[in-house]
């Protein structure tokens, strides 16, 4: 779907990303008060930061609309340094008494003992916190970010497959394996009592073999084989499955083997889908290669 961005206010550094079919037109937007300095502070202290609200699935966008005003209220932001995130901060609390500014990102969750972010009340106390954390990770912290993302992405995708074939089996069983045999018309009226719809069991086959290439893949996972690639600034920095670093590359240097696989995954937007014998997009930037 189009997205549009938006500059906020006066800030040159301050953004919105919406869909463009969404209603936020009819609306003032607004950043929460409790936010609204600390934003207004790391604007103006790092103007080559890119500090950016948004509306979408991922879950970090501040909306809150306001049942009886015209205000659209940005809470949380995503804040960026050279294409590269570097924390995230947020609104804590449910009312006046208990808001508090919300501060995270990696190096904060592994200095708590409970893991999360870090939320105080207290101005200076919040631009302290993200002056201290909020700067461009070293390689190492890429890498560990990255197996990271990989083990967890590649583990729910497995898991979602084999979720969807045991659904489509447990219903279907009775009269799948003699679909497969003879034909679907002629087994119709079966999938219909056991309450399956005929579009599943024509879609069995692509169900199937997308299961067995997010099994394929975890398993190879687990077994540390595959590479994982990360687009970093203007290279590609490449490690094992367990994030041994093997080195960094460009467009010249990269393995044709890699960059292959590499510019097969790009294409997909999905990062629920494995490709089979090619491997997964994991986010953004980070790309899991099969052996």
């Amino acid at each position: 779907m189009p997205k549009q961005t938006v500059k906020i206010g006066n800030y040159s550094n301050v953004f919105f990303t919406y869909d463009t079919d969404m209603w936020v037109n009819e609306f003032d937007i607004q950043l929460h008060h409790i936010i609204a300095p600390l934003v207004r502070e790391l604007s103006l202290r790092h103007p080559d930061w890119k500090i950016e609200s948004s509306d979408d699935k991922t879950g970090w966008a501040g909306r809150t609309p306001h049942q009886f005003s015209k205000d659209f209220i940005l809470s949380a932001f995503r804040i960026t340094h050279d294409g590269e995130e570097v924390g995230r901060i947020d609104v804590e609390g449910y009312s006046e008494r208990t808001y508090k500014m919300y501060i995270v990102n990696p190096r904060i969750r592994a200095e708590r003992v409970r893991g999360g972010g870090a939320a105080t009340k207290d101005l200076k106390k919040a631009i302290k916190m993200v002056e201290a954390n909020f700067t461009p990770k070293s390689l190492m912290e890429v890498i560990d970010e990255a197996v990271k993302d990989v083990g967890s992405r590649v583990s729910n995708v497995a898991t979602k497959k084999r979720y969807a074939v045991d659904d489509i089996m447990r219903r279907a069983m009775p009269g799948l394996r003699k679909y497969l045999r003879d034909n679907a018309e002629a087994l119709l009226p079966t999938f219909i009592q056991e309450g399956v719809h005929p579009n599943t069991i024509d879609n069995f086959p692509d169900v199937y073999d997308s299961f067995r290439a997010a099994m394929l893949q975890a398993e190879c996972v687990e077994r540390d084989s595959g590479h994982i690639v990360i687009i970093r600034r203007d290279q590609y920095v490449v490690t094992t499955g367990k994030g041994t670093h093997l080195g960094n590359y460009d467009n010249t240097t990269l393995p044709e083997a890699l960059k292959a696989k590499l510019g097969v995954l790009k294409i997909f937007e999905d990062t629920d889908e494995p490709v089979e014998t090619i491997g997964q997009r994991i986010s953004e930037n980070v790309f899991y290669l099969l052996p």
